[in-house]
């Protein structure tokens, strides 16, 4: 909430309220939406709030001082009711009438792009807050000096948006010209110039550029350590970027077998890349072996920066047994109707594994093209759902239905940790194949078992955890 209310209190402050004539419906309108809320009631103020704004619009003028503190008041209500996409339109609109009425490059128009960039990028909206962040920096490159303090924080906004969108290539030079001006302004051992150095490091650490990213995290931990203290939470975090930096680089020696064969460690998994037979023909374009690598950590460290509950899971599965994860461009077979993206096949390599359980996926050449977080899902649901039947000794016995049942809440877990578009098209038919096949059996037992958890299904954010332990009971229930 404290999101929103920062984005819209900026707006606040470029329109000095100003006392306009009002008519009774009005008058009542402001007064009701402002009744509830000061207590809080944000869905009984919202009619009345849109019913103000078109008031006032309508007597007063869209660009009436009255009319923009309605519509600003408006915009925060959508944002604190997560309906960003109202309130995205509403703050566009507000920026279009302050630009009408303020010379270009004014600072209140640097303010207000600002703000939409920030709800963009809550959002998830990268693309548009790029655009946001673009315009403020020509503004500030028109009025302020090349080496100005403001354009490297804008630059840093800037390569951060890209990176969130793996658009390394485009990030790195957005924050190598940001860490260049904090060195000059500062000198190069000042806070600003340690927090640079690591968001750096963090873009080329995502890209693979291993040897790139280690001296900048090692000065940023220098920095820090010597102004904040060895025990800061930050120089723990730096330690760690630099331990998991270690860990992703290719083993010596095993980068490449004879056959072809590409491997490396990467947050305790394997990572292999097959290549592909010979003479066989695909029916896309195969993804070249350090993008499918480079895809692969991205997916993990999406996996276990953001969704907790997968990380401490594949955890667990890492001290039982060994987690490898192999990128065969041949599989899946050509297939008409359906499209097999990926397949846990814990037996894979099942001639050359010796003690222990092993926990194997097989990823496809289809799958290895999705964005990070959506390829962090398919992996979710191979390793950790399918990889907890296994441990478990649950897998071999399990209908195909029930197994896909569980091994999709962990993956829609994944994907609400990683907040993707629940309304895309993509995400309302991966929920309803959850719910409608999948999960239809099990929750036909919750209905007659648990009636009252069956409202759970109802929220747009499933609370997953709570949901597996009800599919516990249904399992053990079935299984005898």
């Amino acid at each position: 909430m404290s999101r929103w209310m920062a984005c819209i209190l900026v707006l606040l402050m470029l329109w000095p309220g100003a006392a306009g004539a009002q008519s009774p419906e009005l008058a009542k309108a402001v007064r009701q939406y402002t009744e509830y809320s000061l207590i809080g009631m944000l869905d009984a103020a919202l009619p009345f709030a849109e019913k103000a704004a078109a008031l006032s619009e309508s007597e007063l003028g869209a660009s009436h001082p009255d009319t923009i503190d309605h519509l600003t008041t408006l915009a925060r209500f959508y944002g604190e009711l997560e309906r960003r996409g109202e309130a995205a339109g509403i703050l566009e609109k507000l920026l279009a009438i302050s630009t009408a009425k303020a010379p270009p490059g004014q600072a209140n128009l640097a303010k207000q792009h600002l703000a939409l960039a920030k709800l963009y990028k809550a959002d998830k909206r990268y693309a548009e807050a790029v655009s946001h962040i673009r315009k403020i920096l020509a503004m500030q490159e028109n009025s302020l000096g090349a080496e100005d303090g403001a354009i490297a924080a804008t630059l840093n906004e800037l390569a951060i948006l890209y990176r969130l969108q793996d658009a390394y290539a485009e990030a790195a030079p957005l924050a190598e010209r940001a860490l260049a001006i904090y060195e000059k302004l500062h000198g190069p051992e000042h806070m600003y110039v340690a927090v640079m150095l690591n968001n750096l490091a963090l873009i080329y650490h995502a890209d693979g550029n291993y040897a790139a990213a280690e001296p900048l995290y090692r000065r940023s931990l220098a920095i820090r350590e010597k102004s904040q203290g060895p025990d800061h939470p930050r120089v723990a975090q730096l330690r760690t970027s630099l331990a998991a930096l270690g860990q992703a680089r290719i083993s010596p020696g095993a980068g490449g077998d004879g056959d072809g064969t590409v491997r490396a460690r990467h947050l305790g998994a394997e990572l292999v890349a097959l290549p592909p037979g010979n003479g066989l023909g695909h029916d896309v374009s195969l993804l070249a072996v350090p993008n499918v690598m480079r895809g692969l950590r991205a997916a993990l460290d999406a996996i276990h920066a953001e969704s907790p509950f997968s990380a401490e899971v594949l955890d667990d599965l890492g001290k039982a047994g060994a987690i490898t994860i192999v990128y065969n461009p041949d599989f899946p077979k050509e297939q008409f109707g359906t499209l097999q993206l990926a397949e846990f096949q814990p037996d894979f390599f099942a001639a050359s594994k010796a003690g222990g359980k092993t926990f194997l996926v097989v990823l496809g050449r289809h799958v290895v093209k999705l964005p990070a977080r959506e390829l962090g899902g398919v992996i979710v649901h191979e390793l950790v759902g399918h990889g907890v039947q296994h441990l478990e000794g649950r897998l071999e016995g399990m209908r195909q239905l029930d197994a896909e049942c569980e091994a999709q809440l962990y993956q829609l877990s994944a994907y609400q940790d990683f907040h993707l578009d629940k309304f895309s098209r993509d995400m309302v038919l991966f929920r309803r194949d959850l719910e409608e096949v999948h999960c239809a059996d099990f929750k036909r037992f919750m209905g007659a078992n648990y009636r009252a958890e069956m409202a759970l299904w109802d929220a747009v954010d499933l609370d997953v955890p709570v949901i597996l332990n009800l599919f516990d009971s249904y399992y053990r229930g079935i299984s005898g």
